[in-house]
Protein backbone atom coordinates (compact mmCIF):
# COMPACT_ATOMS: atom_id res chain seq x y z
CA UNK A 1 0.00 0.00 0.00
CA UNK A 2 2.76 2.50 0.62
CA UNK A 3 4.58 1.63 -2.40
CA UNK A 4 0.93 2.18 -4.20
CA UNK A 5 0.83 5.70 -2.65
CA UNK A 6 4.54 6.58 -4.24
CA UNK A 7 3.92 5.73 -7.15
CA UNK A 8 0.62 7.87 -7.50
CA UNK A 9 2.30 10.66 -5.71
CA UNK A 10 5.19 10.02 -8.80
CA UNK A 11 2.27 9.72 -11.57
CA UNK A 12 0.43 12.77 -10.33
CA UNK A 13 3.16 14.94 -10.51
CA UNK A 14 1.97 17.38 -7.47
CA UNK A 15 -1.84 17.25 -8.58
CA UNK A 16 -4.17 16.29 -6.41
CA UNK A 17 -6.76 12.78 -7.16
CA UNK A 18 -10.19 13.63 -8.07
CA UNK A 19 -11.04 10.08 -6.04
CA UNK A 20 -9.47 10.55 -2.91
CA UNK A 21 -10.45 13.69 -1.30
CA UNK A 22 -9.15 15.39 1.70
CA UNK A 23 -12.67 14.65 3.90
CA UNK A 24 -12.35 10.69 3.09
CA UNK A 25 -13.00 9.10 6.22
CA UNK A 26 -9.34 7.26 6.98
CA UNK A 27 -9.73 5.50 10.28
CA UNK A 28 -13.04 3.86 9.19
CA UNK A 29 -14.74 4.24 12.14
CA UNK A 30 -12.51 2.33 14.47
CA UNK A 31 -10.43 4.52 17.48
CA UNK A 32 -6.96 2.81 16.99
CA UNK A 33 -5.26 3.43 13.85
CA UNK A 34 -2.73 0.09 14.26
CA UNK A 35 -5.63 -1.94 14.94
CA UNK A 36 -6.62 -1.79 11.32
CA UNK A 37 -3.03 -2.86 9.57
CA UNK A 38 -1.18 -4.77 12.45
CA UNK A 39 -2.11 -8.46 10.93
CA UNK A 40 1.11 -10.78 11.14
CA UNK A 41 2.68 -12.06 14.55
CA UNK A 42 5.98 -10.37 14.97
CA UNK A 43 5.11 -7.53 12.40
CA UNK A 44 4.13 -4.36 15.05
CA UNK A 45 7.45 -3.16 15.47
CA UNK A 46 8.07 -3.07 11.77
CA UNK A 47 5.00 -1.99 11.07
CA UNK A 48 4.85 0.91 13.04
CA UNK A 49 8.31 2.29 11.35
CA UNK A 50 6.48 2.06 7.94
CA UNK A 51 3.13 3.73 8.87
CA UNK A 52 5.18 6.42 11.15
CA UNK A 53 6.88 7.63 8.06
CA UNK A 54 5.46 10.61 6.22
CA UNK A 55 2.13 9.04 4.50
CA UNK A 56 2.13 9.30 0.31
CA UNK A 57 -1.76 9.23 0.54
CA UNK A 58 -2.07 12.66 2.16
CA UNK A 59 0.35 13.93 -0.76
CA UNK A 60 -2.05 13.49 -3.68
CA UNK A 61 -5.72 12.99 -1.26
CA UNK A 62 -5.82 17.25 0.05
CA UNK A 63 -4.39 15.94 3.55
CA UNK A 64 -6.03 13.20 4.06
CA UNK A 65 -4.50 10.98 6.64
CA UNK A 66 -2.54 13.64 7.54
CA UNK A 67 -1.20 12.78 11.63
CA UNK A 68 -0.99 9.42 11.29
CA UNK A 69 2.40 9.08 11.02
CA UNK A 70 2.78 10.21 15.24
CA UNK A 71 -0.32 8.90 16.30
CA UNK A 72 1.47 5.53 14.58
CA UNK A 73 4.31 6.07 17.21
CA UNK A 74 1.93 6.95 20.20
CA UNK A 75 -0.02 3.91 19.67
CA UNK A 76 2.87 2.07 19.31
CA UNK A 77 4.00 3.20 22.51
CA UNK A 78 1.10 2.62 24.36
CA UNK A 79 0.40 -0.88 23.49
CA UNK A 80 4.10 -1.69 24.16
CA UNK A 81 4.01 0.11 27.84
CA UNK A 82 6.38 3.12 27.17
CA UNK A 83 3.86 5.37 28.54
CA UNK A 84 6.45 8.13 28.52
CA UNK A 85 6.69 8.06 24.56
CA UNK A 86 2.62 8.48 24.44
CA UNK A 87 1.65 11.83 25.30
CA UNK A 88 4.21 13.74 22.89
CA UNK A 89 3.16 11.86 20.12
CA UNK A 90 -0.33 12.08 20.64
CA UNK A 91 -0.46 15.69 20.84
CA UNK A 92 1.63 16.00 18.00
CA UNK A 93 -1.00 13.67 16.05
CA UNK A 94 -3.28 16.22 17.18
CA UNK A 95 -2.05 19.39 16.17
CA UNK A 96 -0.96 17.99 12.62
CA UNK A 97 -4.41 16.49 11.45
CA UNK A 98 -6.70 19.24 13.27
CA UNK A 99 -5.04 21.38 10.67
CA UNK A 100 -6.19 19.26 8.14
CA UNK A 101 -9.63 18.00 9.61
CA UNK A 102 -8.62 14.69 10.02
CA UNK A 103 -11.38 14.06 12.72
CA UNK A 104 -10.82 10.34 12.60
CA UNK A 105 -7.10 10.92 13.22
CA UNK A 106 -7.85 13.07 16.03
CA UNK A 107 -10.45 10.32 17.95
CA UNK A 108 -7.69 8.04 17.68
CA UNK A 109 -5.04 9.96 19.34
CA UNK A 110 -7.23 11.80 21.97
CA UNK A 111 -8.59 7.73 22.78
CA UNK A 112 -4.77 6.66 23.02
CA UNK A 113 -4.00 9.84 25.41
CA UNK A 114 -7.17 8.76 27.58
CA UNK A 115 -6.04 5.24 27.90
CA UNK A 116 -2.84 6.85 28.88
CA UNK A 117 -4.13 8.74 31.81
CA UNK A 118 -6.43 6.27 33.52
CA UNK A 119 -3.18 3.92 33.10
CA UNK A 120 -1.43 6.75 34.96
CA UNK A 121 -3.94 6.95 37.21
CA UNK A 122 -5.45 10.95 35.67
CA UNK A 123 -8.90 9.53 35.53
CA UNK A 124 -10.81 12.75 35.98
CA UNK A 125 -8.44 14.14 33.50
CA UNK A 126 -9.27 10.97 31.14
CA UNK A 127 -12.76 11.54 31.50
CA UNK A 128 -12.93 15.26 31.32
CA UNK A 129 -10.73 14.60 27.41
CA UNK A 130 -13.81 11.85 26.93
CA UNK A 131 -16.69 14.37 27.51
CA UNK A 132 -14.96 17.42 25.68
CA UNK A 133 -14.69 15.10 22.82
CA UNK A 134 -18.18 13.54 22.55
CA UNK A 135 -19.40 17.12 22.79
CA UNK A 136 -16.85 18.54 19.67
CA UNK A 137 -18.08 15.20 17.85
CA UNK A 138 -21.63 15.63 18.59
CA UNK A 139 -22.08 18.92 17.21
CA UNK A 140 -20.47 17.53 13.38
CA UNK A 141 -23.70 15.34 13.18
CA UNK A 142 -21.80 12.44 11.55
CA UNK A 143 -22.90 8.98 12.37
CA UNK A 144 -19.57 7.43 11.97
CA UNK A 145 -17.62 10.00 14.11
CA UNK A 146 -20.46 9.26 16.70
CA UNK A 147 -20.03 5.54 16.18
CA UNK A 148 -16.02 6.10 16.90
CA UNK A 149 -16.44 7.82 19.79
CA UNK A 150 -19.31 5.23 21.26
CA UNK A 151 -16.90 2.68 20.84
CA UNK A 152 -14.13 5.33 23.11
CA UNK A 153 -16.66 5.32 25.90
CA UNK A 154 -17.33 2.03 26.10
CA UNK A 155 -14.16 0.93 26.03
CA UNK A 156 -13.34 3.44 28.85
CA UNK A 157 -15.87 2.27 31.40
CA UNK A 158 -15.48 -0.99 30.36
CA UNK A 159 -11.74 -0.69 31.79
CA UNK A 160 -13.02 1.11 34.68
CA UNK A 161 -15.94 -1.11 35.68
CA UNK A 162 -18.60 1.17 34.97
CA UNK A 163 -21.19 -0.72 32.79
CA UNK A 164 -24.06 1.52 33.23
CA UNK A 165 -22.26 4.32 31.48
CA UNK A 166 -21.42 1.77 28.26
CA UNK A 167 -23.49 3.10 25.27
CA UNK A 168 -26.87 0.82 25.64
CA UNK A 169 -26.07 -0.43 22.05
CA UNK A 170 -22.76 -2.02 23.32
CA UNK A 171 -24.58 -3.74 26.06
CA UNK A 172 -27.29 -5.08 24.64
CA UNK A 173 -25.00 -6.13 21.58
CA UNK A 174 -26.35 -4.55 18.83
CA UNK A 175 -23.18 -5.35 16.79
CA UNK A 176 -23.84 -6.96 12.81
CA UNK A 177 -21.27 -8.47 10.59
CA UNK A 178 -22.52 -5.84 7.44
CA UNK A 179 -21.81 -2.81 9.87
CA UNK A 180 -18.42 -3.55 9.75
CA UNK A 181 -16.97 0.10 8.53
CA UNK A 182 -19.32 2.10 10.29
CA UNK A 183 -18.65 -0.12 13.22
CA UNK A 184 -15.19 0.23 13.45
CA UNK A 185 -14.10 -2.93 11.26
CA UNK A 186 -14.89 -5.55 13.84
CA UNK A 187 -13.52 -3.15 16.67
CA UNK A 188 -16.76 -3.08 18.65
CA UNK A 189 -16.66 -6.72 19.21
CA UNK A 190 -13.56 -5.68 21.26
CA UNK A 191 -15.84 -3.57 22.91
CA UNK A 192 -18.73 -5.63 23.49
CA UNK A 193 -16.59 -8.28 24.98
CA UNK A 194 -14.86 -5.71 27.30
CA UNK A 195 -18.61 -4.54 28.16
CA UNK A 196 -19.83 -8.64 29.09
CA UNK A 197 -16.66 -8.66 31.43
CA UNK A 198 -17.88 -5.62 33.41
CA UNK A 199 -21.37 -6.78 33.32
CA UNK A 200 -20.36 -10.16 34.80
CA UNK A 201 -22.03 -12.07 31.62
CA UNK A 202 -19.36 -14.86 31.46
CA UNK A 203 -21.75 -17.49 29.69
CA UNK A 204 -22.93 -15.10 27.30
CA UNK A 205 -18.96 -14.16 26.58
CA UNK A 206 -18.23 -17.87 25.98
CA UNK A 207 -20.67 -18.17 23.76
CA UNK A 208 -19.35 -14.96 21.70
CA UNK A 209 -15.68 -16.29 21.36
CA UNK A 210 -16.30 -18.07 17.92
CA UNK A 211 -18.40 -15.22 16.70
CA UNK A 212 -15.80 -12.38 17.51
CA UNK A 213 -12.91 -14.49 15.81
CA UNK A 214 -14.91 -14.65 12.80
CA UNK A 215 -15.45 -11.13 12.86
CA UNK A 216 -11.45 -10.59 13.46
CA UNK A 217 -10.89 -12.89 10.71
CA UNK A 218 -12.26 -11.00 8.02
CA UNK A 219 -9.11 -8.65 7.89
CA UNK A 220 -7.10 -10.29 9.89
CA UNK A 221 -6.87 -7.55 12.94
CA UNK A 222 -4.65 -9.31 15.28
CA UNK A 223 -5.20 -7.20 18.06
CA UNK A 224 -8.95 -8.17 18.10
CA UNK A 225 -7.27 -12.15 18.27
CA UNK A 226 -5.24 -10.87 21.01
CA UNK A 227 -8.40 -9.63 23.11
CA UNK A 228 -10.63 -12.19 22.34
CA UNK A 229 -7.86 -14.85 23.87
CA UNK A 230 -8.13 -12.55 26.91
CA UNK A 231 -11.54 -12.76 26.85
CA UNK A 232 -12.17 -16.37 26.47
CA UNK A 233 -9.30 -16.39 29.95
CA UNK A 234 -11.70 -14.71 31.62
CA UNK A 235 -15.13 -16.71 30.83
CA UNK A 236 -13.34 -19.71 31.03
CA UNK A 237 -12.23 -18.98 34.16
CA UNK A 238 -15.14 -17.88 35.86
CA UNK A 239 -17.15 -20.97 34.68
CA UNK A 240 -14.48 -23.54 34.95
CA UNK A 241 -11.81 -22.75 37.10
CA UNK A 242 -9.01 -20.77 37.23
CA UNK A 243 -6.96 -23.97 35.58
CA UNK A 244 -8.65 -23.70 32.54
CA UNK A 245 -8.49 -20.00 32.26
CA UNK A 246 -4.69 -19.88 33.05
CA UNK A 247 -4.39 -22.26 29.94
CA UNK A 248 -6.05 -20.18 27.19
CA UNK A 249 -4.21 -16.83 28.68
CA UNK A 250 -0.65 -18.78 28.49
CA UNK A 251 -1.60 -18.60 25.17
CA UNK A 252 -2.49 -14.99 24.83
CA UNK A 253 0.70 -14.26 26.59
CA UNK A 254 2.80 -16.28 24.05
CA UNK A 255 1.01 -14.74 21.25
CA UNK A 256 1.90 -11.02 22.53
CA UNK A 257 5.51 -11.77 24.06
CA UNK A 258 6.63 -11.36 20.29
CA UNK A 259 5.32 -7.64 19.66
CA UNK A 260 5.91 -7.29 23.07
CA UNK A 261 1.84 -6.10 23.71
CA UNK A 262 1.15 -5.68 27.77
CA UNK A 263 -1.27 -2.60 27.88
CA UNK A 264 -4.03 -5.12 26.47
CA UNK A 265 -3.38 -7.55 30.06
CA UNK A 266 -3.35 -4.34 32.29
CA UNK A 267 -6.47 -3.01 31.65
CA UNK A 268 -8.23 -6.40 32.21
CA UNK A 269 -6.04 -6.64 35.15
CA UNK A 270 -8.80 -7.22 37.79
CA UNK A 271 -9.97 -10.21 35.91
CA UNK A 272 -6.80 -12.03 35.36
CA UNK A 273 -4.62 -11.19 38.44
CA UNK A 274 -4.73 -14.92 39.91
CA UNK A 275 -4.58 -16.41 36.18
CA UNK A 276 -1.39 -14.24 35.61
CA UNK A 277 0.14 -15.14 39.07
CA UNK A 278 -0.47 -18.78 38.00
CA UNK A 279 1.08 -19.03 34.69
CA UNK A 280 4.57 -16.75 35.85
CA UNK A 281 4.66 -19.55 38.85
CA UNK A 282 5.15 -22.22 36.21
CA UNK A 283 7.67 -19.62 33.89
CA UNK A 284 9.09 -17.73 37.26
CA UNK A 285 12.41 -16.14 34.75
CA UNK A 286 10.47 -14.48 32.11
CA UNK A 287 10.74 -10.84 31.53
CA UNK A 288 8.32 -10.44 29.81
CA UNK A 289 5.44 -12.28 31.80
CA UNK A 290 7.25 -10.25 35.08
CA UNK A 291 6.77 -6.90 33.31
CA UNK A 292 2.74 -7.60 32.59
CA UNK A 293 2.37 -8.66 36.01
CA UNK A 294 4.17 -5.14 37.22
CA UNK A 295 1.75 -3.25 34.86
CA UNK A 296 -1.15 -5.12 35.83
CA UNK A 297 -0.82 -4.06 39.50
CA UNK A 298 0.19 -0.48 38.55
CA UNK A 299 -3.01 -0.39 36.21
CA UNK A 300 -5.07 -1.56 39.62
CA UNK A 301 -3.42 0.66 42.06
CA UNK A 302 -3.49 3.68 40.00
CA UNK A 303 -6.48 3.61 37.22
CA UNK A 304 -8.60 1.35 39.53
CA UNK A 305 -7.60 2.29 43.02
CA UNK A 306 -7.33 -1.18 44.11
CA UNK A 307 -4.33 -2.31 46.26
CA UNK A 308 -3.68 -5.76 47.11
CA UNK A 309 -0.60 -7.64 48.79
CA UNK A 310 1.65 -9.05 46.01
CA UNK A 311 1.67 -12.90 47.23
CA UNK A 312 0.11 -15.37 45.53
CA UNK A 313 -1.92 -18.38 46.59
CA UNK A 314 -0.56 -21.90 46.47
CA UNK A 315 -2.50 -24.34 45.03
CA UNK A 316 -3.23 -26.02 48.55
CA UNK A 317 -4.36 -22.46 49.11
CA UNK A 318 -6.74 -22.74 46.49
CA UNK A 319 -7.83 -25.67 46.97
CA UNK A 320 -9.23 -24.80 50.86
CA UNK A 321 -10.63 -21.79 49.44
CA UNK A 322 -12.45 -23.54 46.75
CA UNK A 323 -13.79 -25.99 49.27
CA UNK A 324 -14.96 -22.82 51.17
CA UNK A 325 -17.02 -21.40 48.87
CA UNK A 326 -18.96 -24.58 48.34
CA UNK A 327 -20.07 -24.17 51.55
CA UNK A 328 -18.15 -26.45 53.78
CA UNK A 329 -17.25 -25.66 57.39
CA UNK A 330 -13.02 -25.83 58.87
CA UNK A 331 -13.67 -28.82 59.73
CA UNK A 332 -15.12 -30.28 56.85
CA UNK A 333 -12.44 -28.36 54.80
CA UNK A 334 -9.70 -30.13 57.13
CA UNK A 335 -11.85 -33.80 56.57
CA UNK A 336 -11.70 -33.14 53.36
CA UNK A 337 -8.10 -32.92 52.58
CA UNK A 338 -6.90 -35.44 55.52
CA UNK A 339 -5.53 -32.12 57.45
CA UNK A 340 -5.77 -31.21 60.70
CA UNK A 341 -8.30 -28.71 61.84
CA UNK A 342 -5.35 -26.39 63.12
CA UNK A 343 -3.53 -26.87 59.77
CA UNK A 344 -7.08 -25.17 57.82
CA UNK A 345 -6.64 -22.79 60.54
CA UNK A 346 -3.32 -21.62 59.92
CA UNK A 347 -4.17 -21.47 55.82
CA UNK A 348 -7.12 -20.08 56.11
CA UNK A 349 -5.00 -17.05 57.77
CA UNK A 350 -2.51 -17.34 55.41
CA UNK A 351 -4.74 -17.00 53.16
CA UNK A 352 -6.66 -13.51 54.39
CA UNK A 353 -3.42 -12.36 55.25
CA UNK A 354 -2.17 -12.34 51.41
CA UNK A 355 -5.17 -11.28 49.87
CA UNK A 356 -6.08 -8.47 52.24
CA UNK A 357 -9.28 -10.34 53.42
CA UNK A 358 -10.47 -10.13 57.05
CA UNK A 359 -13.18 -12.94 56.82
CA UNK A 360 -14.25 -15.83 54.67
CA UNK A 361 -16.99 -14.64 52.57
CA UNK A 362 -14.01 -11.34 52.20
CA UNK A 363 -11.83 -14.20 50.94
CA UNK A 364 -14.00 -15.66 48.45
CA UNK A 365 -15.40 -12.89 46.74
CA UNK A 366 -11.55 -11.15 46.56
CA UNK A 367 -10.56 -14.35 44.94
CA UNK A 368 -13.75 -14.87 42.69
CA UNK A 369 -12.64 -11.13 41.29
CA UNK A 370 -8.43 -11.80 40.82
CA UNK A 371 -9.58 -15.30 39.38
CA UNK A 372 -8.50 -17.91 41.94
CA UNK A 373 -12.05 -19.08 42.16
CA UNK A 374 -14.51 -19.95 39.13
CA UNK A 375 -18.20 -18.41 39.51
CA UNK A 376 -19.32 -22.25 39.70
CA UNK A 377 -17.35 -22.31 42.91
CA UNK A 378 -20.41 -21.01 45.67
Amino acid sequence: MSASDEEIVRLLNGRNSYITLQDNEFTFASPHYMYLYYRDKGSFRALAGLLSREVGYAKFSGGCGTGSDALTLAEYALETGDLKAVATHCRKAVSKAENMSQIGIVICARFALIRLQLAEGRTTEALNLLSQMEREVEALSSSVYNTTVDLCRGYVFSCLGQPEQIPSWLQIGEIKASDFFSQGIAFNYIVYGKTLIALGKYAELESCIEQFEEAFSVFSNRLGFLHNRIFEAVARCHLYGPKDGAAVLETALTEAEEDDLVLPFAENAPHIMGMLNMVIHKNPGNRFLNRVLALCREYESVALGRSYPEATLSQREMELLSLAAQGLSRKEVAARLYISEETAKTHFKNIYQKLGANSKMAAIKLARDRGYLSMSER
